[in-house]
């Protein structure tokens, strides 16, 4: 283990002090200034007593059932990949339909509105 600098590599996996905590890099990466780990949980999370706390970025790679099964997206048959995929395109579409639509009826709102001033 080693004290976190600037400017240094930092592979998956390496454990570093900064400020008396231990954090564990969930993500390879050059450090920075500005990147110290506990501003940077993307990066690194805390080791306490030999369990990392990690973000986000860790909890996607796997997912647990109601039974608390753990399973992992490689762990997945390609069919259910495959509708896993198709599933978050549609969302995807959806969001991106529904805020081209919000954007539109503002932009009309918009127009009406600076109609109406330039009548006044």
């Amino acid at each position: 283990m080693s004290f976190w600098e600037p400017g240094t590599y930092y592979g998956l996996d390496s454990v570093v002090e900064y400020e008396g905590a231990k954090y564990k890099v969930i993500q390879a990466h050059t450090s920075e200034s500005g990147w110290e780990p506990p501003l940077t949980p993307a990066l690194t999370g805390t080791v306490e007593m030999t369990e990392v706390t990690t973000t986000a970025a860790e909890t996607t790679r796997s997912a647990r059932t109601r039974g608390g099964e753990e399973h992992k997206w490689y762990d997945l048959d390609e069919e259910k990949k495959k509708e896993l995929e198709i599933g978050g395109g549609l969302l995807a579409g959806a969001a991106a339909i529904g805020a081209g639509f919000y954007a539109y009826k503002k932009h009309k709102e918009n127009e009406e509105k600076e109609r109406q001033e330039d009548e006044y």
